[in-house]
């Protein structure tokens, strides 16, 4: 039931960021969301690193590429969520408890 109300609360949040994207760039934010973003797929993923801080290997998740629209990650204090420069260089993203961190995914490039 958590799961269920976490995903769907991520959802709606997600269109509600989406909507302000399309309004900031101008575009027709009904006629756009409508054609391109309202039938589109939620997909929800709970991943998880070791509570001791010790690594699970050289990489918990592997390394990938968003290809959806928006990807949002509930932070928290231990570090694990990544960002690869263009030059390959990684770079630790740190977050806070209970804050949120949007990614903007391949599909608005």
């Amino acid at each position: 039931e958590t799961v269920g109300k976490y995903s769907s609360s991520a959802t709606d949040l997600a269109s509600k960021i989406m909507k302000v994207i399309l309004a900031t760039l101008n575009l027709d934010v009904e006629t756009f969301y409508r054609s391109d973003f309202e039938n589109c797929k939620a997909h929800l993923r709970i991943n998880g690193y070791s509570s001791d801080g010790k690594s699970i290997g050289e990489e918990a998740l592997f390394s990938h590429a968003d290809r959806g629209c928006l990807t949002i990650l509930l932070g928290d204090e231990k570090e694990g969520l990544e960002i690869r420069s263009k030059e390959g260089k990684w770079f630790s993203v740190k977050t806070v408890s209970d804050t949120l961190v949007v990614n903007v995914g391949d599909s608005l490039k």
